[in-house]
């Protein structure tokens, strides 16, 4: 059997091996890289892994041995594990506002949720509290917190800083 004919046989094969616990098999999980196969017909497939437990790594690799040793023109089966690169989120470095010496966040990925009235009130009872409070609302296209304030007038600016408006002196 030519190479191209036995690497096609041995994908067939190890889509029938399924992931531990799923009815999926391993092929269509997307976590088969790549399967070589020279003329001596010795077979290295390469596995790819995030975040499996040992026990389903090695479950995982005994069937495609098994499954594998099955097709024939197979003489010797390799399996290759590698992990796949997990994307983990950048964290801007955290930079200071001058003269603020605490920044608290209210945000959520919903709208409607009671973000703004969550807000208004903390500043409130942090203001309640002797401190200096400042409300920054983020929401370009519907800013409520500005009336729910009851602040008047609008943002200035010297070209340089914006100058918000006030409801406390």
């Amino acid at each position: 059997m030519d190479t191209e004919k036995l690497r096609e046989a041995v994908l067939s094969r190890l889509k029938a091996v399924p992931y531990p616990g799923f009815s999926r098999d391993i092929v269509s999980f997307g976590m088969v890289r790549d399967v070589a196969v020279d003329d001596e017909g010795r077979v290295r497939v390469t596995i790819v892994y995030s975040t499996e437990p040992d026990r389903v790594r090695q479950a995982i690799e005994q069937a495609v041995v098994q499954a594998v040793r099955g097709v024939g023109g197979v003489r010797q089966v390799e399996v290759v594990a590698t992990q796949r690169e997990m994307a983990r989120p950048s964290v801007p470095q955290r930079q200071s506002v001058p003269g603020v010496r605490h920044v608290i966040a209210v945000a959520s990925a919903k709208g409607g949720v009671g973000k703004s009235t969550v807000a208004v009130n903390l500043a409130y009872a942090l203001k309640e509290l002797s401190y200096t409070v400042g409300l920054l609302d983020a929401d370009i296209y519907g800013p409520s917190a500005p009336i729910m304030l009851k602040t008047e007038g609008e943002p200035t600016t010297d070209g340089k800083r914006i100058f918000p408006s006030r409801r406390w002196a």
